[in-house]
């Protein structure tokens, strides 16, 4: 806003009302008018958003069903979590290794979880990521053991409530 015409020796304050999800930074809001002088206030408004971190009640995890035998010592499988264009990995997920399980940890005695962790997203959009269970190289097959070579698209959509936070809308899985 300018404003014109305020005689000299006018004393000012300018204000500006807070609003969730900016900072201001402000210079010149208080002083006084001096004759044939311009005074110029001015307002740097900039939106942060607080990152969202998913899931939250929880971590991305997974399962590893073992049928037709008991796990054994020598079992490992590795678990993949693989982003699109950009989309962040899980917090202290290490893209070069995975997440290995080597047994089972459900009452069944067949079944182990694998734990991907938590992701933060700092921006608004429509994440995609393909999960897989790694095949092992061929000289790490255990006898008599298929692997599956299924894939499993995420995809989480996250929105800007415009008010600085982020918030899941929604998330998919589906075999592909």
């Amino acid at each position: 806003a300018t404003i014109f015409s305020l005689p000299p020796e006018t004393d000012y304050t300018v204000t500006e009302t807070a609003v969730d999800g900016f900072t201001a930074e402000s210079n010149g809001t208080r002083g006084t008018i001096s004759a044939g002088q311009v005074s110029v206030v001015s307002f740097i408004n900039t939106y942060n958003v607080k990152p969202e971190i998913w899931p939250t009640d929880g971590n991305l995890k997974g399962t590893k069903e073992l049928a037709g035998r008991e796990w054994s010592s020598r079992d490992s499988f590795t678990f993949f979590i693989s982003p699109y264009n950009n989309a962040p990995l899980p917090e202290d997920y290490d893209a070069d290794k995975g997440v290995t399980v080597n047994k089972p940890d459900t009452t069944d005695g067949q079944t182990a979880t694998f734990d991907f962790g938590k992701i933060k997203f700092t921006a608004p959009g429509v994440y995609r990521y393909t999960i897989m269970e790694k095949e092992p190289d061929n000289n790490e097959y255990l006898p008599g053991m298929s692997y599956s070579r299924a894939l499993y698209r995420l995809v989480v959509t996250v929105k800007d409530n415009g008010d600085g936070t982020l918030s899941v809308t929604s998330s998919d899985i589906q075999k592909l």
